[in-house]
């Protein structure tokens, strides 16, 4: 039976990390029975995204929607299974996915998968915001966490996963979606690979998905310190030598082991007061098709988590110093 499983994203949740990872391992994972098509220049296959996406010119292939034929006529009538995946095939805005025509595109197949991960939205937004700010200059971000919470989006992406749900549904059946917790998967033995391996029916010995797993790809840079920076440097990009001297900054401040959070702590209670219900309402529309499926919730009052509306006057005084040096 050929199978053809789609990873939609969603962004941040390792996706760079296991498009690098099996893109280097292609030639095992064809030992096992899995396909991962190089598809245009990037180890993910974000050029067949294009067909409804609007992306960068280096993801451009002559024909996006004759790409998507081509897997189905090559491989839909054995019995492997092809893995193609790009976060981008989540975004919702401005422009997205026509989900029942990537199901006409890929009838071919005998069986067609959707997999989606999905992260606590504190964690979500936060690292969607380090990563529009990586080279550019973003907007305040009272504004950006404002519009994620008034309209469950950020940059295009859902923050209330039942809008992304709603939108795969356009296409697929819910019995053909399943979703994946990146926090669960990250807190697994065997890592968020192991996790996807096991989602793809692939079996490996310990050794070579430990190899898999190795490296990080796309890491965040630390959060607090790269909205400080943000906030100080606009309307210029903030430079990684002030990100590292404020980091410097806030380590001299707290006890080792803490953790930062862009979010005060006001703003983390609306995030849940926001998300909860909304979180619940998911899980109780997917439980019939994936019972043991748990988001993990926003925390409540996570421990050696330093909120943002703890820094206090030492704190900028000794930056002050810091930085006039």
């Amino acid at each position: 039976m050929s199978r053809l499983i789609i990873h939609v994203g969603t962004h941040k949740t390792a996706t760079t990390h296991i498009q690098d990872s099996f893109h280097r391992n292609r030639t095992l994972l064809r030992q096992h029975g899995v396909i991962y098509p190089q598809i245009g220049v990037a180890h993910g296959q974000h050029s067949l995204a294009t067909a409804w996406v609007n992306l960068p010119a280096q993801y451009s292939i002559a024909d996006p929607r004759q790409a998507w034929r081509d897997l189905a006529a090559a491989y839909g009538g054995g019995d492997q299974t092809v893995f193609v995946s790009s976060e981008e095939l989540s975004r919702l805005q401005p422009t997205c996915v026509d989900m029942a025509d990537l199901a006409r595109l890929t009838q071919g197949f005998d069986d067609v998968r959707i997999i989606c991960t999905l992260r606590n939205q504190a964690g979500f937004v936060q690292s969607i915001y380090q990563e529009l700010s990586r080279g550019f200059v973003v907007g305040p971000w009272g504004a950006m966490f404002h519009r994620a919470l008034e309209g469950s989006l950020i940059a295009g992406f859902a923050v209330d996963y039942n809008l992304l749900y709603d939108h795969l549904l356009t296409g697929f059946r819910a019995d053909q979606i399943r979703f994946v917790s990146y926090d669960a998967a990250v807190r697994s033995e065997r890592g968020i690979l192991g996790v996807f391996l096991q989602e793809i029916g692939v079996t490996l010995d310990d050794d070579h998905v430990a190899r898999l797993n190795a490296g990080r790809a796309n890491v965040s840079l630390p959060p607090l310190a790269n909205l400080l920076a943000n906030e100080m440097s606009h309307p210029q990009v903030a430079q990684p030598q002030l990100v590292q001297r404020l980091c410097d900054c806030i380590a001299e401040c707290l006890p080792p082991g803490t953790r930062t959070t862009i979010f005060s702590r006001p703003e983390m209670n609306r995030l849940r007061e926001t998300f909860v219900p909304l979180n619940r309402r998911l899980l109780e529309r997917i439980r019939p098709f994936q019972p043991e499926f748990e988001l993990a919730e926003t925390p409540e009052n996570a421990p050696r988590l330093f909120y943002r509306n703890q820094l206090g006057e030492d704190f900028w005084l000794g930056t002050l110093r810091h930085l006039s040096r």
